[in-house]
């Protein structure tokens, strides 16, 4: 940028500090042509050019000396490759109702130490439905689980169904389909086909009520497929002596946690998220502005510049 600063003002230099050509015409014979209205005419040409030129010049080099010298502002960048999608899933059927609150309370901890990946809430029982969307918006996060921890702990569950308390009404319940609840949590990812780490804590004894298990097959196999890793919390170990429940931790790879007492929810859920979460440095702040205004001024001033001293060597020769 140095060296295209340096071209114009090398070329003033020069032309200003020239040494002038001896005219070979008598100094009585110059000061009598400058009396002639066509030269009067060009002499004013050349002058104007010459203006316009020194102020042409003088703006293409305050354009350069800003943007070599421009402000820039600091923006927090994160390294998205390095971030981690996590969906906490909870199965909110009655035998797993009290392991709502210490999850979300886990989930909370963790989330604010690690702002910058993406957290999302699910709960699912016959249909699946959003709890809280994929966001790193911290401020939603705090909200909408204190709002959800609050209700939880302050309504009778025996009379009152879960789900409303979550901010779904789930009209008449027919079973709990895990299938559903698993396809919910692969939506809540969104772009499945791009390069990111996800993970699903699934709060559940995958008791599925359907007859047909094929659903709950295929779901669980795309977790495999795109690279999902899934954590189940499960009250007990006897999934082992059910089929159907070891073939889904089987086709689903995953890692089994067992619960074995509500109170140990949430430092199990809290292990998981130290374990998955961000331990590189994947925030920066970044240099950022906008030099397009000054490119485009730093051009505008170059091309006029040269046009005027075009004009001028020709109108002087």
């Amino acid at each position: 940028m140095l060296l295209v600063l340096l071209v114009p003002v090398g070329i003033y230099i020069y032309r200003k500090f020239k040494p002038a050509k001896r005219s070979k015409k008598l100094a009585a014979e110059i000061n009598s042509y400058k009396n002639l209205p066509s030269l009067r005419k060009t002499l004013l040409l050349v002058k104007t050019y010459s203006y316009l030129e020194a102020i042409f010049l003088l703006g293409l080099i305050l354009s350069v000396a800003a943007l070599l010298a421009r402000p820039q502002s600091e923006i927090l960048k994160i390294d998205e490759a390095k971030t981690h999608d996590v969906v906490l899933c909870m199965d909110t059927s009655g035998s797993m109702t009290d392991y709502i609150v210490p999850s979300f309370q886990a989930l909370k901890d963790l989330a604010n130490k690690n702002p910058t990946d993406r957290y999302a809430v699910s709960g699912f029982i016959d249909v699946s439905y959003t709890i809280l969307p994929l966001t790193r918006d911290m401020v939603s996060v705090n909200e909408r689980l204190d709002h959800w921890i609050e209700a939880m702990n302050s309504t009778s569950q025996d009379n009152y169904p879960v789900e409303l308390n979550l901010g779904f009404d789930s009209g008449h319940i027919v079973g709990t389909d895990v299938a559903r609840g698993l396809q919910g949590c692969m939506r809540r990812f969104g772009d499945l086909d791009s390069e990111r780490s996800r993970t699903i804590v699934l709060a559940s004894d995958l008791e599925d009520t359907s007859d047909d298990k094929t659903e709950l097959f295929k779901a669980a196999q795309l977790l495999p497929r795109y690279g999902v890793k899934l954590y189940v919390l499960m009250p007990s170990a006897y999934w082992k002596e059910n089929p159907d429940i070891a073939k889904v931790v089987q086709l689903t790879h995953a890692t089994v946690k067992d619960v074995s007492s509500v109170s140990s929810t949430r430092d199990i859920v809290s292990s998981i998220l130290r374990d998955t979460l961000n331990k590189d440095e994947v925030k920066q702040y970044a240099k950022v502005d906008s030099p397009q205004i000054l490119w485009a001024l730093a051009t505008i001033f170059a091309v006029l510049w040269a046009v005027v001293v075009v004009l001028r060597w020709r109108v002087s020769r």
